[in-house]
């Protein structure tokens, strides 16, 4: 997959700009949020000013940067999907007609109807999901840490505990997601055999058997789609529960440093902020 992601640098170059300034932006919030409060407590209307020119440029920006992400993201797949799809097909028509023919057509057809949208969005899709959750994760935590160190690295010992489990679990749902994808293979080439035999089928009226056989492959591929989904939940379970904890901790924690006046109410928002966007790309 390398191959096409260095024949298209130019796009993902830009991408991963573009996506990595998630954190920044993330950071912008959070300051936005604790001047916000402060500027409350404090009741100062110039601060209040200065707040409200502050927001209206993030919203500029965030929208501008969101365009920008939508149109180059749009760019790269279009260049890298047409890239494996061309060699792809080019590979197919180099076989030999003896090696073309050991594969039923209908498994050629399942390749580029589920599998290369599967290929796109687990793989290109996610890579740059991947790059804006590190950006933020990184750059949120060195935000944290400037807030308050101590309060930084019991976020840090949490977030590796949270992410032990899924981390594990993530290897068995890939085998589990290859599984329906050879069993959703071997579904389209019965089918496409019973429709290619349908004039066969009616004249020995064999339908019920044919029908026996069709529901017995279909069974057995929801059931391989089913271990996957039941998997799939149990890492997303343990996603959300680490979430959930990093953020219920970190706000009872916060408290604990207002009340001993070491941070002030805007910086235990700006920092609730910031942890959200530590443990949402945990998920």
């Amino acid at each position: 997959m390398k191959k096409y992601i260095k024949s298209n640098l130019f796009y993902f170059s830009i991408c991963i700009v573009l996506f990595s300034t998630a954190g920044l932006m993330s950071v912008f919030l959070a300051n936005i949020l604790k001047r916000m409060i402060d500027t409350s407590t404090a009741k100062n209307i110039t601060q209040f000013y200065h707040v409200m020119i502050l927001t209206i440029f993030f919203i500029i920006i965030n929208f501008t940067l969101h365009i920008l992400r939508g149109f180059f993201k749009a760019k790269f797949l279009k260049k890298v999907m047409l890239s494996l799809k061309h060699d792809l097909f080019k590979g197919i028509f180099s076989k030999s007609i003896k090696d073309f023919n050991r594969e039923n057509t209908s498994v050629y057809t399942s390749i580029f109807n589920n599998d290369l949208k599967i290929l796109e969005k687990n793989y290109f899709d996610n890579l740059l999901t991947i790059i804006s959750d590190l950006s933020q994760f990184f750059i949120c935590l060195v935000a944290v840490i400037s807030f308050q160190f101590e309060l930084a690295v019991i976020i840090i010992l949490i977030n590796v505990i949270a992410i032990f489990v899924p981390v594990l679990l993530g290897k068995i749902l890939s085998h589990k997601q290859i599984d329906s994808i050879n069993k959703f293979s071997d579904l389209n080439v019965k089918i496409k055999d019973f429709f290619n035999s349908f004039e066969i089928i009616k004249c020995f009226q064999v339908t019920h058997k044919v029908i026996d056989n069709f529901d017995h492959a279909d069974n057995i591929y929801e059931e391989s789609v089913e271990n996957f989904r039941y998997c799939e939940g149990i890492i997303a379970g343990f996603s959300t529960l680490s979430s959930l904890g990093v953020s219920v901790m970190t706000t009872l924690i916060s408290l604990y440093f207002v009340i001993k006046n070491q941070i002030t109410i805007g910086e235990m928002m700006a920092i609730t902020q910031l942890v959200n966007n530590i443990a949402n790309p945990l998920g």
